[in-house]
């Protein structure tokens, strides 16, 4: 790509012409963000309402008026709740899958290789967040990329989500797909420092980014002292009040990352002789003459032209993605084609409802309803308060004569822990100054629609006590209330499925980075799993990869667990196959624990053999059946898986911390005792 100030070439007519393309390009990209407005627009509006900030500067205003304290009962944070509890109780891992049979090693390099750059960049919890985010905004978005990573001091495939406040993209889309998109990038801020890390090679190229941003180094010495007296609140002031131009901070530089996909006219070939299938550089008069020297050995070496393995070439016209690092001023910060070989954008897209180019988040649906039930509330809550006071009458000639004037009485009563000293005319008592009148409110009517609005926006999204769990009324069948839930989540199913379908694409472009940088023997360490190196070799295989959903839950282990125990109790399945296929948190200790005492029995054998105590045969039949465990030997297996799962007694458990493990732990302990017994 060159250096940064020699990024339009060397002729002064080209220079600025590509200022111009580039210049465009980038307002090309703000009338994009300003397309979005409805968009975020919506976003914020939604995230206010999950937070509970629901009631507007004029009902507030109304509200304390009255004297009342304005009560939110926030219904979308409950569902909401629910919705990320079903999320997360369901939530599987990807896999990698061969379509073809013969692959399947491959196929299991592949998950664990993937599982663990989820572990390096906390996938689970980027996704929990991106389930919020696609809720209240209807979109969501990940950037996929390889590179180094500080915090592990190592170089790999990183994830990112991406705020939509920040994202840019082609606005005509009709269904959510990104067929129709033909730009996307995001609003990047970062310190001078940080952009000449990026982006410099040399000291030339950081002058040159100085000179762009009018930094002077006296100005930014330091990073912490430019800082002082700068810094705003933490709140989201920045983000909904953004500025496509201009940056929110002083310190920071604002900058964009944009990939367009424009036409280009490129070389195919496909190479018969190495297999290989791609673009070059070279023209059709080059690739000629490589086949006609093809020819010529073959001629030579007494073969037939036809055995000849040529190249086949073709010049036409593609799509290629390009990317763009590009400051306000419409200078290129870096650019160059798609560096992947997936040959797009390192962005992944998902929306949940996309109709005649408009987006819909899930929420929008009931922030109506929110806002009725508050008022509701509100409405029940006034006329308690009204009926509670009651209204005061009193004589006012009369009571002038007690020396207090209407202005304290008013105060007074409305007021707590209040005492007067009055003087009573002759012949009155203290009842015939005052009289107090109770009336009764009727809010019957007004809970009954509240109780409803509560229940309807439950139930649009797919919440309903069922699913909540809340115990059923009297008299409610358990298969009816087992089918209110089943019919609970059959409403909630659509939105989950959307968040799966991203998660499906989003993995598939990572397993696409991992083939690609993957370029030597790397160790991958998954936690809880087995351990592999991975081969680099899996990129020049022939295969198609899909990415499916693995049930992990307890229950499903359980069932797994059950069905190897059976195999092992009908002798289909040797006790160490048990151990290396279960799910059992015990299955790893002692398998290891296992194979030590088969070496061991092993080696007992052999001395023997040697002393002439056992036969030959004999031995060579004890080598290959199983060995037998005493009652001794399992005791001791036993206890020391015990001890290497922790298993020594602590204060916690004497308090039933640890009553949940321990059962489980017994139960593993009584499994494993009966299939050493086989």
């Amino acid at each position: 790509m060159g250096k940064l100030r020699y990024s339009y070439g060397n002729n002064t007519q080209d220079k600025d012409q590509q200022k111009k393309e580039n210049y465009q390009i980038l307002m090309y990209a703000k009338d994009c963000y300003d397309a979005l407005r409805g968009m975020r627009r919506k976003a914020r509006y939604n995230r206010k309402m999950l937070q509970g900030i629901q009631w507007t500067r004029e009902e507030l205003d109304a509200i304390e008026e009255q004297g009342q304290r304005p009560i939110t009962h926030n219904v979308i944070s409950q569902i909401m709740a629910n919705l990320n509890g079903q999320y997360l109780a369901g939530r599987a891992n990807p896999v990698a899958v061969a379509r073809k049979r013969e692959c399947a090693k491959e196929s299991k390099m592949m998950s664990l290789a993937i599982e663990n750059v989820i572990e390096v960049n906390g996938d689970t919890q980027q996704d929990n967040k991106n389930f919020t985010r696609l809720a209240t905004s209807g979109v969501i978005c990940s950037r996929i990329d390889y590179g180094y990573i500080s915090e592990k001091d190592t170089y790999d495939v990183i994830t990112q989500n991406i705020n939509p406040h920040t994202l840019f993209f082609t606005p005509l889309i009709d269904d959510g797909t990104n067929e129709a998109i033909d730009i996307i990038g995001t609003i990047c801020e970062d310190s001078i420092d940080g952009l000449i890390i990026n982006f410099a090679k040399d000291e030339d190229d950081a002058n040159f980014i100085k000179e762009l941003y009018h930094c002077k180094d006296d100005e930014r010495s330091n990073a912490f002292t430019r800082r002082y007296g700068m810094l705003n609140n933490q709140s989201s002031e920045k983000i909904d009040n953004m500025d496509f131009l201009s940056p929110a901070d002083y310190d920071k530089c604002r900058y964009y990352e944009i990939w367009t996909k424009e036409r280009r006219k490129v070389m195919r070939y496909h190479d018969y002789a190495s297999g290989e299938i791609g673009t070059t550089d070279m023209t059709l008069k080059d690739i000629e003459q490589i086949n006609q020297e093809r020819i010529k050995q073959c001629i030579e070496n007494g073969l037939s032209v036809d055995d000849a393995k040529l190249i086949q070439a073709q010049s036409r016209y593609e799509f290629i993605w390009f990317y763009r690092f590009m400051t306000p001023e419409g200078f290129i910060l870096q650019q160059g084609e798609s560096p992947f070989e997936h040959q797009s954008h390192p962005y992944i897209l998902g929306f949940f409802d996309v109709m005649d180019g408009e987006i819909h988040p899930v929420i929008s649906n009931i922030t109506e309803l929110q806002r009725e039930i508050n008022h509701l509330y509100m409405q029940a809550d006034f006329i308690n308060g009204n009926g509670a006071k009651g209204i005061l009458f009193y004589d006012k000639k009369i009571f002038a004569e007690s020396g207090i004037s209407k202005e304290e009485v008013q105060q007074g009563w409305s007021a707590f822990n209040t005492a007067f000293g009055i003087s009573l005319p002759a012949g009155y008592s203290l009842n015939q100054l005052v009289q107090q009148f109770y009336t009764q409110g009727n809010i019957q009517p007004i809970l009954s629609l509240y109780s409803n609005n509560v229940n309807m926006a439950q139930q649009i999204i797919g919440v309903n006590q069922a699913i909540q769990g809340q115990a059923p009324t009297s008299g409610t069948p358990a298969s009816r209330y087992a089918q209110e839930t089943a019919n609970a989540q059959l409403n909630s199913k659509p939105f989950l499925e959307c968040m799966a379908d991203f998660r499906i694409r989003k993995y598939k472009k990572v397993l696409k980075l991992i083939q690609q940088f993957y370029d030597e023997e790397k160790f991958v360490e998954v936690a809880g799993k087995e351990n592999i190196d991975y081969n680099p070799q899996i990129r020049d295989i022939d295969f198609d990869m899909s990415i499916t959903q693995e049930i992990t839950t307890s229950n499903y282990s359980i069932t797994e667990d059950d069905k190897l125990y059976q195999m092992v109790v009908q002798g289909l399945l040797p006790i160490d196959i048990y151990f290396e296929l279960s799910h059992a948190g015990f299955a790893k200790q002692a398998l290891e624990v296992l194979k030590q005492r088969q070496e061991q029995a092993q080696k007992q054998q052999v001395m023997m053999q040697q002393q002439g105590q056992i036969p030959s045969e004999t031995m060579s039949q004890g080598m290959e059946s199983q060995p037998q465990l005493s009652e001794e030997q399992i005791s001791q297996l036993i206890e020391r898986i015990q001890q290497q799962q922790g298993g020594q007694s602590t204060g916690e458990e004497e308090n039933g911390y640890y009553q949940e493990e321990e059962e489980d732990y017994d139960n593993n302990r009584e499994l494993l005792q009966q299939l050493l017994q086989k």
